[in-house]
Protein backbone atom coordinates (compact mmCIF):
# COMPACT_ATOMS: atom_id res chain seq x y z
CA UNK A 1 0.00 0.00 0.00
CA UNK A 2 2.94 2.20 1.03
CA UNK A 3 4.49 1.83 -2.82
CA UNK A 4 1.40 2.23 -4.12
CA UNK A 5 0.82 5.85 -2.20
CA UNK A 6 4.37 6.56 -3.21
CA UNK A 7 3.93 5.23 -7.45
CA UNK A 8 0.51 7.16 -7.12
CA UNK A 9 2.10 10.36 -5.61
CA UNK A 10 4.33 10.01 -8.81
CA UNK A 11 1.69 9.86 -11.18
CA UNK A 12 -0.71 13.17 -9.51
CA UNK A 13 2.88 14.92 -9.39
CA UNK A 14 2.83 15.10 -13.05
CA UNK A 15 -0.60 16.50 -13.28
CA UNK A 16 -1.39 19.85 -12.41
CA UNK A 17 0.72 22.38 -11.08
CA UNK A 18 1.03 21.73 -7.22
CA UNK A 19 -0.51 18.48 -7.41
CA UNK A 20 2.21 17.37 -5.19
CA UNK A 21 0.78 19.02 -2.74
CA UNK A 22 -2.61 16.95 -2.22
CA UNK A 23 -2.95 15.21 0.96
CA UNK A 24 -2.85 11.38 1.69
CA UNK A 25 -4.28 9.55 4.64
CA UNK A 26 -2.69 6.53 5.62
CA UNK A 27 -4.67 4.41 8.16
CA UNK A 28 -2.14 2.54 10.69
CA UNK A 29 -3.62 -0.17 12.76
CA UNK A 30 -1.44 -1.81 15.44
CA UNK A 31 -2.04 -4.66 18.36
CA UNK A 32 -2.67 -2.09 20.87
CA UNK A 33 -3.80 0.81 19.18
CA UNK A 34 -5.23 2.68 16.38
CA UNK A 35 -4.41 5.37 14.72
CA UNK A 36 -3.55 7.37 11.31
CA UNK A 37 -1.07 9.57 9.58
CA UNK A 38 -1.95 12.39 7.58
CA UNK A 39 0.34 13.33 4.91
CA UNK A 40 1.42 16.72 2.90
CA UNK A 41 4.51 16.88 1.05
CA UNK A 42 7.25 16.20 3.05
CA UNK A 43 4.62 17.27 6.14
CA UNK A 44 2.11 15.57 8.20
CA UNK A 45 0.11 14.97 11.14
CA UNK A 46 -0.32 12.02 13.95
CA UNK A 47 -3.47 11.47 14.83
CA UNK A 48 -3.69 9.37 18.15
CA UNK A 49 -5.84 8.79 21.27
CA UNK A 50 -7.43 12.18 19.98
CA UNK A 51 -4.30 14.35 19.71
CA UNK A 52 -2.71 15.67 16.80
CA UNK A 53 1.09 15.69 16.36
CA UNK A 54 2.95 17.51 13.45
CA UNK A 55 5.23 15.06 12.35
CA UNK A 56 7.74 15.83 9.51
CA UNK A 57 8.97 13.70 6.82
CA UNK A 58 13.00 12.10 8.09
CA UNK A 59 15.82 10.90 5.33
CA UNK A 60 16.32 7.39 5.57
CA UNK A 61 17.61 4.37 3.04
CA UNK A 62 14.61 2.72 2.99
CA UNK A 63 10.82 3.07 3.75
CA UNK A 64 8.86 6.33 4.57
CA UNK A 65 9.29 7.93 8.16
CA UNK A 66 7.72 10.67 9.69
CA UNK A 67 9.46 12.62 12.70
CA UNK A 68 7.22 13.99 15.52
CA UNK A 69 8.49 17.88 15.29
CA UNK A 70 8.02 18.19 18.64
CA UNK A 71 8.86 15.02 20.48
CA UNK A 72 12.14 13.07 19.40
CA UNK A 73 10.99 9.57 20.70
CA UNK A 74 7.95 9.76 18.46
CA UNK A 75 8.09 8.38 14.99
CA UNK A 76 6.33 6.52 12.07
CA UNK A 77 8.59 4.26 9.58
CA UNK A 78 6.90 1.97 6.93
CA UNK A 79 8.28 -0.45 4.67
CA UNK A 80 5.64 -2.28 2.55
CA UNK A 81 2.65 -2.52 4.45
CA UNK A 82 4.48 -3.04 8.18
CA UNK A 83 4.91 -0.26 10.04
CA UNK A 84 7.40 0.70 12.95
CA UNK A 85 5.44 3.26 15.47
CA UNK A 86 7.12 4.78 18.65
CA UNK A 87 4.69 7.20 20.52
CA UNK A 88 6.19 8.90 23.37
CA UNK A 89 9.17 6.61 24.20
CA UNK A 90 6.48 3.85 23.78
CA UNK A 91 6.77 1.33 21.50
CA UNK A 92 3.90 -0.19 19.35
CA UNK A 93 3.57 -3.48 18.47
CA UNK A 94 2.54 -5.49 15.07
CA UNK A 95 1.77 -2.69 13.20
CA UNK A 96 0.43 -2.18 9.69
CA UNK A 97 -0.77 -0.28 7.33
CA UNK A 98 -4.72 -1.02 6.97
CA UNK A 99 -5.22 1.67 3.99
CA UNK A 100 -3.86 4.37 1.93
CA UNK A 101 -6.45 6.92 0.42
CA UNK A 102 -5.56 9.57 -1.87
CA UNK A 103 -7.74 12.39 -2.98
CA UNK A 104 -7.99 11.83 -6.46
CA UNK A 105 -9.27 7.30 -6.25
CA UNK A 106 -12.29 8.17 -4.20
CA UNK A 107 -15.29 9.65 -5.53
CA UNK A 108 -16.16 11.14 -2.18
CA UNK A 109 -19.75 11.91 -0.83
CA UNK A 110 -20.79 15.39 -0.10
CA UNK A 111 -22.11 15.45 3.80
CA UNK A 112 -22.41 18.68 4.88
CA UNK A 113 -21.72 22.88 3.95
CA UNK A 114 -20.18 25.49 6.27
CA UNK A 115 -21.61 22.53 9.39
CA UNK A 116 -24.84 21.78 7.67
CA UNK A 117 -25.96 18.59 6.29
CA UNK A 118 -27.03 17.99 2.67
CA UNK A 119 -30.28 16.55 2.17
CA UNK A 120 -31.52 14.60 -0.42
CA UNK A 121 -29.85 12.38 -2.59
CA UNK A 122 -26.27 12.88 -1.48
CA UNK A 123 -23.73 15.16 -4.22
CA UNK A 124 -20.80 13.33 -5.27
CA UNK A 125 -17.29 15.04 -6.09
CA UNK A 126 -14.26 14.00 -7.90
CA UNK A 127 -10.92 15.16 -8.44
CA UNK A 128 -9.00 14.14 -11.53
CA UNK A 129 -5.32 13.45 -11.84
CA UNK A 130 -5.34 15.45 -14.95
CA UNK A 131 -6.80 18.05 -12.74
CA UNK A 132 -10.57 17.99 -13.64
CA UNK A 133 -13.45 18.14 -11.21
CA UNK A 134 -16.92 15.95 -11.59
CA UNK A 135 -20.02 15.42 -9.61
CA UNK A 136 -23.44 15.65 -9.33
CA UNK A 137 -25.29 17.64 -7.33
CA UNK A 138 -28.74 17.74 -6.38
CA UNK A 139 -30.13 19.67 -9.86
CA UNK A 140 -27.85 17.85 -12.01
CA UNK A 141 -24.58 17.78 -12.38
CA UNK A 142 -21.12 19.34 -12.23
CA UNK A 143 -18.00 20.14 -14.31
CA UNK A 144 -14.82 22.00 -13.71
CA UNK A 145 -11.10 21.88 -12.69
CA UNK A 146 -8.93 22.22 -9.30
CA UNK A 147 -5.27 23.60 -9.78
CA UNK A 148 -3.04 24.99 -6.91
CA UNK A 149 -1.22 28.18 -7.19
CA UNK A 150 1.40 29.66 -4.87
CA UNK A 151 0.45 27.10 -2.75
CA UNK A 152 -3.21 27.50 -2.77
CA UNK A 153 -6.06 25.58 -3.98
CA UNK A 154 -8.26 26.95 -6.13
CA UNK A 155 -11.59 24.97 -7.63
CA UNK A 156 -13.54 26.26 -10.37
CA UNK A 157 -16.94 24.35 -11.11
CA UNK A 158 -20.28 25.18 -12.34
CA UNK A 159 -23.28 22.74 -13.73
CA UNK A 160 -22.69 20.88 -16.52
CA UNK A 161 -26.19 19.64 -16.72
CA UNK A 162 -29.58 20.58 -15.24
CA UNK A 163 -32.79 18.29 -14.06
CA UNK A 164 -35.85 19.20 -12.77
CA UNK A 165 -35.69 19.20 -8.57
CA UNK A 166 -37.45 20.60 -5.34
CA UNK A 167 -37.18 24.09 -4.71
CA UNK A 168 -34.86 23.63 -1.48
CA UNK A 169 -31.97 21.79 -3.53
CA UNK A 170 -31.53 24.68 -5.90
CA UNK A 171 -30.23 26.96 -2.74
CA UNK A 172 -28.13 24.11 -1.67
CA UNK A 173 -26.10 23.41 -4.99
CA UNK A 174 -26.11 27.69 -5.16
CA UNK A 175 -24.32 27.24 -1.42
CA UNK A 176 -22.39 24.36 -2.47
CA UNK A 177 -20.72 25.97 -5.77
CA UNK A 178 -19.91 28.84 -3.54
CA UNK A 179 -17.95 26.95 -0.64
CA UNK A 180 -16.33 25.11 -3.25
CA UNK A 181 -15.20 28.66 -4.98
CA UNK A 182 -13.93 30.11 -1.84
CA UNK A 183 -12.09 26.59 -1.35
CA UNK A 184 -7.87 26.92 -0.76
CA UNK A 185 -6.58 23.52 0.70
CA UNK A 186 -7.69 20.41 1.53
CA UNK A 187 -7.21 18.04 4.76
CA UNK A 188 -8.22 15.35 6.34
CA UNK A 189 -9.93 14.70 9.66
CA UNK A 190 -8.87 12.43 12.61
CA UNK A 191 -11.35 9.57 11.11
CA UNK A 192 -10.28 9.93 7.35
CA UNK A 193 -13.13 12.50 6.42
CA UNK A 194 -11.56 14.52 3.18
CA UNK A 195 -12.30 18.39 4.56
CA UNK A 196 -12.73 20.99 1.56
CA UNK A 197 -11.21 24.13 3.64
CA UNK A 198 -11.06 28.20 3.20
CA UNK A 199 -8.25 29.13 5.39
CA UNK A 200 -8.23 27.16 9.03
CA UNK A 201 -12.38 26.86 8.26
CA UNK A 202 -14.05 23.40 7.20
CA UNK A 203 -15.90 24.35 4.08
CA UNK A 204 -17.33 21.44 3.18
CA UNK A 205 -17.09 17.97 4.70
CA UNK A 206 -16.69 14.28 2.12
CA UNK A 207 -16.58 11.04 2.67
CA UNK A 208 -16.22 7.86 1.09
Amino acid sequence: MVLRWILGALVVASGPAGAEELPVYVDLGCEDAELALTLQGDSGTLHFSGAEMPMARARTASGVKFDSVDDPETHVWTRGDEAMVRIAGQDFSNCRVDRVTQVTEVRWTLASVDGHALEGSAPELSFGEDGSVAGRIACGTLEGSWEFEEGLLHIAAEPAASETCAPGDGAQDKALLAALGAVTGLGFSPDGALELRAGDVTRISATQ
